[in-house]
């Protein structure tokens, strides 16, 4: 089997999340000071730059990181960002799931926030970072489009692609999910992301879809900003690990979660089962 197909392993996926991190620090870097340089006003406005600054480090770092991939794997990029067709009920199921096990991650995240008070203040920080009025827009279009574009094209298009074809599904999966995790870089998001970085990475592992999880990343992303968006409503009943204060959700809440993420992810293995026992790749039918 050509080694080259298979990249990356542990050790090499480890080296291209720290050669990500770099090159997305540094062109950030680079970009601030240049908007300062050039008196780029959309760059040097401090209320603005931000969230604009981040995406474009992003972007540029991913597009970096596929074109060594190309050269170091010789993977062409249709190979990379995989377009497949989908199950439309497993859409279905697997929304489900992301809101049962979002409502749980925000109760969890409750109770440490109110064990380690020192949790909560990360709690805080990514509320205000998220929250700002100052530049709320760029944030959202930086969380719920930028974000899941770059993030899925490096953790599951390339990383856990190279893991499924050198280790087992469950060991591809879960290394991939907590290599997902870390990056996020804050003890507030280290847990959820891992945790959604398994159910995804099963998705893609099951489909092969990756434009889907891209669209299940963006989902799962914009899900604290809904009660903002629509009513105003207090985001500590949807959205506990974004607020100021660490608080309980409702009980009829965590019920509701519990039972959402159970069905969704039992039906979706109903679904892959099926699939399977047709010989149908469960990413290659509409139906």
């Amino acid at each position: 089997m050509n080694a080259k197909s298979n990249y990356p392993k542990i050790s090499q996926a480890i080296f291209l999340l720290i050669l990500f991190i770099f090159l997305d620090f540094v062109i950030s870097l680079i970009v601030a000071e240049a908007g300062i340089s050039l008196k780029i006003k959309i760059l040097v406005e401090p209320t603005e730059n931000e969230p604009l600054i981040a995406a474009i480090g992003s972007i540029i770092s991913v597009i970096i990181i596929v074109l060594f991939i190309r050269k170091k794997a010789n993977r062409p990029f249709k190979t990379i960002f995989k377009v497949k067709n989908i199950y439309i009920s497993s859409l279905f199921f697997m929304f489900l799931a992301i809101i049962g096990i979002d409502i749980l991650l925000n109760e969890f995240n409750n109770i440490l926030g109110i064990v380690l008070p020192g949790y909560s203040s990360f709690s805080k920080l990514l509320a205000n970072i998220l929250f700002d009025k100052n530049h709320f827009l760029s944030s959202l279009l930086f969380v719920i489009a930028v974000a899941p574009i770059t993030e899925e094209l490096f953790f599951r298009g390339i990383i856990l692609h190279g893991f499924l074809k050198n280790y087992s599904k469950r060991k591809a999966i879960i290394v991939s999910a907590l290599l997902f995790g870390l990056i996020h870089l804050n003890p507030v998001q280290l847990l959820s992301a891992t945790v959604f970085g398994i159910i995804i990475g099963w998705y893609y592992a099951e489909t092969g879809s990756l434009i889907t999880c891209i669209l299940f990343h963006s989902f799962m992303n914009s899900l604290p900003y809904i009660p903002t968006l629509l009513s105003g409503a207090n985001i500590q009943e949807v959205t506990g690990e974004l607020t100021n204060l660490p608080v309980h959700q409702s009980l009829w809440i965590d019920i509701l979660g519990f039972i959402l993420a159970v069905s969704g992810i039992l039906l979706l293995v109903y679904k892959f089962k099926r699939a399977k026992l047709r010989k149908i790749p469960a990413g290659d039918t509409h139906f």
